[in-house]
């Protein structure tokens, strides 16, 4: 037999819920609270829930959250809320049905067998750990992670992850999803889904990207994100570049300038010579031959005739063999052979006609040293060049980033409207202007900001003020429903069950008595509404009576005289013999009757109630106290509104709706009075002057 544990704060509910419930052949189990339902829960297992909303001590939306963190057993909400926002919390939930009152029981037993056939086919293909390739779902827990890593979802996504993953290789259609996933009557856009399956690809597709990034993309992003790195990189490859550039050109131009130095010399040195051979025939030339080649500068002299031949030096210290050749030298560490400097020169000897052609050799061995210089020291340049360049672009980087970061915290400042910073005004330059102006911005800014906020907070007041009618309103209705709703769902209930039948109900002359009890119950409530609308929509002036109010008092004592005396409670009257006061007579009367009423209502038995009425100038002072029970310190300045009560549920076994001290409070504020509420050493006194 399966077991349905009903979780209702209306014993006539729950019996109505009780009698369907066993004629349908399910074990039924009552709670009256949320406490009591957790407890029976945890200790016991249960089929469906079947859970109303407005319960004392936790409420079934808070119920509803904690049974879903251990379990995914049916649960069905059976409430007076019909609100479109109570709504769709409860279906957040996880609710598997929503059903608001009145409703009709043979269609509740019929639901509840629907919503039990479904969860057995769900549980039956329910799986723990879900796996594919390195994604791995945990569906206790609602997990899911990739190669270790959490893969953030939410429960809904999660859901149509699932559904993917359980029927691969199946087509599923939007309306595949809506069915399984939503398990409710869907009104809006099918597009739904496919929003679900656009923030998985997202998702999966952000933790591959975080799974690929190494260190070099984390480089650039650091790179990118930061501009002192940006300028001192750029700095530090343009002093580098421009560094090797002029060294690439002294390497160049020196051994070039040199080699032009030395080829001057060697042909202002040539042309002397060859204007001395000019002055003498080739015969007597020899001398002169022999002082020109000792020169250091020159490295050897080839001549030649008219018809190109080599003609022997007339020189008589060194042999003509070696200047046969043409001189040539290495260059040590280029690894390839320079020929010497060398110039022509044309000319004829004094005793004959025939023109010479003389070949002058300059010694290049210095140029060559040069070269290799440069090259050996390149090494040592370069570090000194990088070495450099790096302190001089941290250097350059901090002075030109140093103001604009500083510009740039402070903007971010301004965008989170903290204006309590200032600007280093020191400097002359542009960056010292915009610092002046940003100063200027912040006074301007928080003087105008300090007046919007002086704005704001009257604002802020008159919004709260909205609000909190907003939420009285909100209030009203919830009450207005679920206390009209409630004796109806009551009545229909219990009239199907008379006719058809159902268990108990076929006493129909002991269920017709109730029905009326409860249809008098909701004529009184109407009646209550009605006076509130009254006292809150009336603008005209009330009726002003001259009464007594002390006959006022014992004529609500004498009514309920049977009330006082079956629970055994002892009243107390300080009370002058008459005390007359100026007001609405019918409404004070409303008065005197909630507050007293509620004073032996709530009173225990054998309790006292002390009730005093003195004179205190033109006024009368009404003080009502009741002993053996107090109200919690926190609700106190909660009493007065509009359908609160100490107990949150709206269960009339454990008090009214909450609108009988509301009503007295608005009768007073007609009068001029406001009604003041303390606890006492021995129970609660409420009192106010008229």
């Amino acid at each position: 037999m399966q077991r349905i544990l009903v979780v209702e704060d209306d014993l006539d509910i729950q019996e109505l819920l009780k009698n369907f419930l066993q004629e349908a052949g399910y074990e039924v189990i009552l709670a009256s609270d949320g406490t009591e339902a957790l407890s029976i829960f945890s200790s016991s297992q249960s089929d469906l829930v079947l859970l109303d909303v407005m319960l004392p001590k936790i409420d079934g939306f808070a119920v509803c959250e904690l049974i879903r963190k251990q379990s995914q057993v049916p649960v069905i909400m059976l409430t007076a809320l019909s609100g479109e926002e109570e709504q769709i919390r409860g279906l957040d939930l996880q609710v598997d049905d929503y059903i608001t009152k009145p409703f009709s029981m043979p269609i509740l037993i019929r639901k509840i067998a629907a919503v039990l056939r479904r969860s057995s086919v769900l549980q039956g293909d329910e799986h723990k750990t879900i796996a594919y390739q390195n994604l791995i779902l945990d569906c206790d827990n609602y997990t899911a992670t990739v190669d270790g890593t959490a893969f953030e979802l939410t429960q809904r996504e999660f859901e149509v992850l699932k559904e993917l993953l359980t029927n691969q290789g199946r087509i599923l259609t939007r309306q595949n999803f809506l069915n399984k996933l939503w398990r409710y009557d869907f009104y809006g856009d099918e597009r739904v889904v496919d929003t679900h399956i656009k923030n998985l690809r997202k998702s999966w597709a952000l933790i591959l990207f975080r799974q690929s990034e190494g260190w070099d993309i984390k480089l650039l992003k650091k790179i990118k994100g930061s501009l002192f790195t940006k300028v001192f990189l750029v700095t530090a490859v343009m002093l580098l570049c421009i560094s090797l550039l002029v060294f690439g050109m002294l390497a160049w131009l020196m051994p070039q300038t040199y080699s032009n130095k030395l080829n001057a010399v060697l042909d202002e040195r040539a042309q002397g010579f060859v204007s001395e051979l000019e002055q003498v025939p080739l015969s007597d030339s020899g001398g002169l031959f022999d002082q020109f080649v000792a020169d250091m500068e020159i490295n050897s002299v080839e001549l030649y005739d008219s018809s190109g031949d080599f003609v022997p030096l007339p020189t008589k210290e060194f042999n003509n063999e070696w200047g046969v050749h043409i001189a040539q030298s290495a260059v040590a560490g280029l690894g390839e052979i320079s020929p010497f400097l060398s110039n022509r020169y044309y000319f004829s000897f004094s005793d004959c006609s025939d023109r010479y052609t003389l070949v002058v050799f300059g010694e290049a061995e210095h140029i060559s040293e040069l070269q290799q210089s440069f090259i050996r020291i390149f090494p040592f340049i370069l570090l000194t060049v990088l070495t450099v360049a790096f302190v001089a672009s941290w250097l350059y980087s901090r002075m030109i980033t140093k103001p604009v970061l500083e510009i740039s915290r402070i903007s971010e400042k301004i965008s989170g409207m903290q204006l309590d910073w200032t600007v280093d005004e020191q400097r002359t330059d542009e960056l010292g202007t915009l610092g002046k102006s940003l100063n200027t911005l912040s006074r301007n800014l928080s003087a105008a900001l300090s007046d919007l906020q002086n704005a704001n907070r009257k604002l802020e007041a008159d919004i709260e003020h909205e609000k909190e009618l907003e939420q009285a309103r909100t209030n009203f209705f919830s009450a207005v429903s679920h206390e009209l709703k409630t004796p109806v769902t009551i009545i229909k209930g219990q009239l199907e069950g008379m006719l058809l039948g159902i268990g108990a109900y076929k006493d129909r002359e002991k269920y017709l008595t109730r029905s009326l009890e409860i249809a008098n119950t909701l004529e009184t409530m109407v009646q209550e509404i009605l006076t509130i609308s009254r006292l809150e929509t009336a603008e005209a002036e009330l009726k002003k009576d001259y009464f007594d109010c002390v006959q006022v008092i014992k004529s609500y004592l004498s009514e309920t005289e049977d009330l006082i005396i079956g629970k055994d409670l002892q009243i107390y009257l300080n009370v002058p013999p008459s005390a007359f006061v100026t007001g609405n007579k019918m409404l004070m009367e409303k008065v005197f009757s909630n507050l007293i009423g509620n004073a032996i209502k709530y009173s225990p038995h054998k309790a006292s109630i002390y009730i005093s009425a003195r004179a205190e100038h033109d006024w009368i002072n009404i003080s009502i106290e009741n002993t053996g029970v107090n109200v919690p310190e926190d609700s106190i300045p909660k009493l007065f509104d509009a359908f609160y009560r100490v107990d949150q549920s709206r269960s009339r076994k454990t008090g009214g709706s909450g609108l009988g001290l509301y009503i007295v409070q608005e009768i007073l504020r007609q009068h001029g009075s406001k009604c003041a509420v303390c606890n006492t050493q021995s129970g609660v006194k409420f009192s106010f002057m008229i």
